[in-house]
């Protein structure tokens, strides 16, 4: 090989084989007879959104966040609330802006809390619900304290490929022991979902800090 100057590669006799490319971009193969050029790394997950916030406010919304682009999104959270106690739900949102109505979502949390000593529990099943409880109490009230959690779900805006499936696993702070948190749900309705809304039941409680990053991994 000849002719190498800086990022760019020509093959003896032959020519350019492959000029610069840009962030994120890997070097292959186009193809037998066919000069090899960059293109976009497969198999990564896209970083769709960041959102965050530092002051007291009663929940968290996030919309556009679902579209035909992905089958499969990730979401991680850090969510810290201002009082102890305080039961944490997510509802799917329609249209930008509307919640879910159709109660059609099934499963079940399980977990355990405790620190030398764990307890297991189990808030039961839960049928014909709008919305999942991903903590339903407990997470305390200190700034440094909250609930952590990553949820995966499938067919969230791409109904035609199924079911919307839900995964979530989870850790907070109690008002004296940590708490593991494991949910599964499934979504049968025909409402498609635009986006997400962390919230309370506990009217009084507001979170003070969040961090939620989602994710969308490639048809």
């Amino acid at each position: 090989m000849s002719g190498i100057v800086g990022s760019r590669l020509n093959i003896r006799g032959s020519g350019l084989v492959g000029s610069l490319g840009t962030d994120g971009q890997v070097f292959t193969s186009s193809g037998a007879g066919v000069g090899a050029a960059y293109e976009a790394g497969g198999g990564n997950p896209t970083h769709i959104s960041r959102t965050t916030n530092s002051s007291d406010i009663a929940s968290i919304t996030i919309t556009n966040c679902f579209s035909a682009s992905y089958d499969v999104y990730k979401i991680i959270f850090y969510l810290s609330t201002t009082q102890a106690n305080t039961p944490v739900s997510l509802i799917f949102q329609k249209n930008t802006s509307d919640d879910f109505t159709e109660a059609n979502l099934d499963g079940n949390l399980i977990g355990g809390r405790g620190t030398t000593t764990g307890t297991a529990f189990n808030n039961g099943g839960v049928a014909d619900s709008t919305f999942l409880n991903l903590a339903h109490h407990d997470t305390d009230e200190e700034a440094s304290s909250g609930l952590f959690g990553e949820l995966i779900i499938a067919n969230a805006f791409n109904r035609s490929d199924g079911k919307m499936h839900i995964k979530y696993q989870g850790v907070g702070d109690g008002a004296s022991y940590i708490e593991n948190f494991d949910g599964g749900w499934v979504y049968s309705g025909d409402e498609v979902a635009t986006g997400i809304q962390f919230f309370s039941s506990e009217s009084s409680s507001r979170f003070n800090f969040s961090e939620i990053n989602i994710y969308g991994y490639n048809q």
